[in-house]
């Protein structure tokens, strides 16, 4: 196995062998992010950077719906099973039989429990690589098996005993997780951030698929459509995305009113009432334009009971469609006219990259990177406050067409700029091969 210390560039003439090893292969933010890395370097010129690092995967977990997608990338696939997080009896073997078949260069572990499983198991002289991509945001919310393995990962981190195989590189998904991280007691010198990527090809504007997919959710001409993505879970704040969305149509209802009244004001008056012209006062349901919204995600449909119900007490539910966990966001994301992030907790939110490449403009809340990510191409407000949502939701519907147009297409811009699946492959490149070299100088100097 190699510890010879390697220049930190892109040389390709040198590939590096980087064995990826992960919780499990479910659809999820790091799991999605790791098979685009792998499919930009399949996919990738052999002069090209990214060709510079050869891969294999190690699954702690049985199945997930990207173990065959990764398969087809011809890419060695191992599954070493941890049931409920913990390793059963001949983990530690197994283990060590798949780094002894694949003689990887550098492990790159994803996510708390790779980092832990990988800081005890990694041979001598391999560097390790952590990618971390959680918030501490709302630290109390979350598991208490995930709280006891982030302070697991904190005391591997800053350990000086010879047999803890600490990062050699810690890579962030975001600025502020890695800002909450130092806070929290990780170490900054050998720490950098490397923001999600997008497939530009994937993820595009495409008007024949927005036409098929609004025209299957009896979406009219002239309606907007708001849409949110992301699995069912309390950080998430679905209820309050609901309650923002019966808040913008309420703010849209009394605005339409006092239009009328003001119209109403140049009706003559008799002394039996107003004019027949007048028109009564709107309730929500009859807001020009239309607006509706689609919910996506799994968990986020009619077998949701709870969320059913306060969709039903809101007095919506002829204004929100439940679509539930969906394979094609491409064409999803086409059918939005605004994309909405109403999240408590994110470190980088994939989703609004994802439709802003779609030339979607977005509205979230400002947690994480997503302030970052927007940039001026959308709206951010407090998490937490569906007023302030809703708020921002009806202004998006006060938005001309123009507008609307010009927000999506420099959403588009700055996603191509920023963002590009190419040019962030390259970036993990590159950080692989500086965790070699920094590994081989370390290696001589003991």
């Amino acid at each position: 196995m190699s510890t010879t210390p390697a220049e930190p560039t892109d040389d390709t003439s040198h590939p590096v062998t980087v064995l990826h090893v992960i919780s499990g292969l479910t659809i999820g933010g790091a799991e999605m992010m790791l098979y685009k890395l792998l499919r930009a370097g399949a996919a990738a010129a052999p002069d090209t950077p990214v060709r510079g690092a050869r891969a294999a995967v190690l699954s702690l977990s049985d199945g997930g719906e990207l173990a065959p997608e990764i398969r087809a990338l011809r890419i060695p696939l191992y599954q070493v099973p941890m049931p409920g997080g913990f390793p059963r009896p001949g983990f530690r073997r197994a283990f060590r039989r798949v780094i002894e078949e694949v003689q990887p260069d550098v492990i790159a572990a994803w996510m708390y429990r790779a980092n832990a499983v990988c800081a005890a198991l990694a041979p001598r002289g391999t560097p390790v690589v952590w990618h971390v991509r959680q918030s501490l945001d709302h630290n109390s919310s979350q598991r208490l098996l995930f709280r006891f393995t982030r302070r697991v990962n904190l005391w591997l981190a800053r350990s000086s005993r010879r047999s803890v195989r600490g990062p050699a590189r810690i890579i962030y998904n975001s600025r502020s997780s890695r800002e909450q991280h130092r806070r929290f007691g990780f170490p900054s010198d050998r720490d950098v951030v490397i923001p999600n990527g997008f497939d530009l090809d994937r993820y595009r504007q495409d008007p024949a698929a927005r036409a098929a997919v609004r025209a299957v959710w009896g979406v009219e001409d002239g309606d907007v459509v708001f849409g949110i993505v992301g699995r069912y879970h309390p950080i998430k704040d679905h209820f309050g995305f609901v309650r923002a969305v019966a808040t913008a149509l309420t703010i849209l209802a009394d605005a339409d009113a006092d239009a009328d009244a003001d119209a109403d004001a140049d009706v003559e008056v008799d002394e039996n009432g107003p004019a027949s012209g007048a028109a009564a006062p709107p309730g929500p349901e009859s807001v020009k334009p239309g607006v509706r919204c689609v919910m996506v995600g799994r968990g986020l449909d009619e077998e949701n009971a709870a969320l059913v119900r306060e969709i039903a007490s809101l007095g919506i539910g002829g204004r929100v469609l439940l679509l539930g966990e969906q394979r094609d966001l491409p064409g999803i994301y086409n059918g939005f006219d605004v994309m909405v992030s109403s999240s408590l907790v994110e470190a980088f939110p994939n989703v609004l990259g994802e439709a802003m490449a779609c030339g979607v403009p977005c509205i979230a809340t400002d947690v994480g990177d997503s302030a970052w990510i927007i940039g001026e191409t959308g709206l951010t407000v407090p998490a937490g406050d569906p007023g302030a949502l809703g708020q921002a939701m009806a202004d998006a519907v006060s938005w001309t067409r123009k507008e609307r147009t010009e927000r999506g297409d420099a959403a588009r811009h700055r996603v191509e700029s920023e963002f590009g699946i190419a040019a962030v492959a390259c970036q993990f490149t590159r950080a692989y091969r500086e965790a070699l070299d920094a590994n081989g100088r370390l290696s001589d100097s003991r």
